[in-house]
C-alpha cells in the first residue's frame, strides 16, 4: 500500500485551549455553499441538510490553521487496529490536543509507527468521516482515503460516497428523521451526544436565508 508523505512543521505548534479553525478565504471557488448545493443535488436531499452535518461535525471548517484537514483521534479504534509493539502501544492513552495542528503532529508520529491504524482511528475533514470507513467511501485503501481528504472537494466526495453506500442513512435524511440520521451517522449512542437534536437544529438554521 503506497504511503502519503505528510507535512512537517518547522516548529512545534503552539497548543491553545480554544478550538481554532481555518476559515476558507472569501472568493475561493468552489465555495462551501456551492459544494453543499452540488452534493445535495446528487443525493436528492436539501443543501441545508448537507450543511447540517458540517455544522455539527466541524463547525463548517474543513482545515486547521496550517491548512491540514481537521482530525479527531479515537483511541478505542487505535487499540483495535494497531500492531502490538511498544512503539504503537505508547499511543494507547493518547488524547486529542485542543490545538488542531498539534493533533496533526501527533497523527504524523502515529503514521510513522503504524500508518494504516493511524488513518483508520481518525475521523477527517468537514464531515468527520472515520478512516475505518474507507471501503464505504469506495477507496482502495486507507491511504487513498486520506489523500481524498486533503482537499475540500475530496472531503465532499467522501461524504457523498459514504451516504450513498448507507441506504438507511440516506433514507433518514430524505425523510428528515433526525433520530435515524443520528443513529446511522453518529452511532448507537447518538442520544448521549444529542446528535439528533443538534442535526435537526443545524438543518433548520443552516438553510435560513440562504436557499429558497
Amino acid at each position: 500500500m503506497p504511503s502519503l508523505k505528510l507535512p512537517t512543521f518547522p516548529q512545534k505548534p503552539a497548543v491553545s485551549k480554544a478550538r481554532v479553525f481555518y476559515a476558507q478565504p472569501s472568493g475561493v471557488k468552489p465555495s462551501l455553499l456551492d459544494l453543499y448545493q452540488a452534493t445535495a443535488k446528487e443525493l436528492d436531499i436539501s443543501p441545508a441538510q448537507v450543511r447540517a452535518f458540517a455544522i455539527v461535525e466541524s463547525d463548517e471548517k474543513p482545515f486547521s490553521p496550517n491548512g491540514n484537514p481537521v482530525i479527531r483521534f479515537e483511541v478505542s479504534r487505535w487499540k483495535r487496529y494497531r500492531v502490538a509493539d511498544k512503539a504503537a502501544m505508547a499511543f494507547d492513552k493518547a488524547k486529542n490536543p485542543a490545538d488542531l495542528d498539534a493533533r496533526w503532529e501527533m497523527f504524523r508520529k502515529m503514521c510513522a509507527v503504524n500508518e494504516t491504524a493511524a488513518i483508520m482511528s481518525h475521523s477527517f475533514g468537514l464531515f468527520q468521516i472515520l478512516g475505518a470507513n474507507y471501503k464505504l467511501c469506495l477507496c482502495a485503501d486507507p491511504v487513498s482515503f486520506l489523500k481524498e481528504n486533503m482537499t475540500v472537494e475530496g472531503q465532499f466526495k467522501m461524504f457523498r460516497r459514504f451516504v450513498k453506500m448507507s441506504p438507511a442513512l440516506l433514507s433518514a435524511i430524505r425523510l428528515n428523521r433526525a433520530e435515524g440520521v443520528g443513529h446511522h451517522y453518529n452511532g448507537p449512542q447518538y442520544k448521549k451526544f444529542k446528535y439528533d437534536t443538534k442535526w435537526a437544529a443545524a438543518s433548520k438554521a443552516g438553510g435560513a436565508g440562504v436557499w429558497a
